[in-house]
């Protein structure tokens, strides 16, 4: 099983492909054998699409890690060679870049008011 690291900030977006390879990690001309299915733990949103090849991850609202385990079957009988990959999705809050300056006019102060008399 093979494992893959995202990091993507909150509410963002990135699309994963899905793509079969080899046992040297090359790719292999030979197709998934039925729809790859997703499971999904944490925060971040996963929606694959109806051939399962692919998916869209969005980042939860929160800094978080969400794991999405991925299975396939690699050959025609079901359970003789089900392959299966996790992905990290580690998800972060974006940061300040720099300073900004902003400028204004002063509201003018209020008069002080007197203190009530007893």
């Amino acid at each position: 099983m093979s494992t893959t690291n995202l990091t993507l900030l909150t509410g963002k977006e990135k699309l994963i492909k899905l793509v079969p390879e080899k046992a040297d990690g090359s790719p292999s001309s030979s197709p998934f054998f039925g729809v790859p299915q997703w499971q999904v733990t944490g925060d971040s949103q996963v929606v694959p699409a109806a051939d399962g090849l692919s998916a869209v991850v969005t980042g939860g609202a929160t800094a978080s890690v969400t794991k999405i385990t991925v299975t396939a079957q690699g050959d025609p009988e079901v359970g003789v060679n089900v392959l299966t990959t996790e992905i990290d999705v580690n998800v972060i809050l974006e940061e300040a870049a720099q300073i900004g300056v902003e400028v204004s006019d002063v509201a003018p102060a209020a008069a002080p008011s007197e203190p009530a008399q007893a």
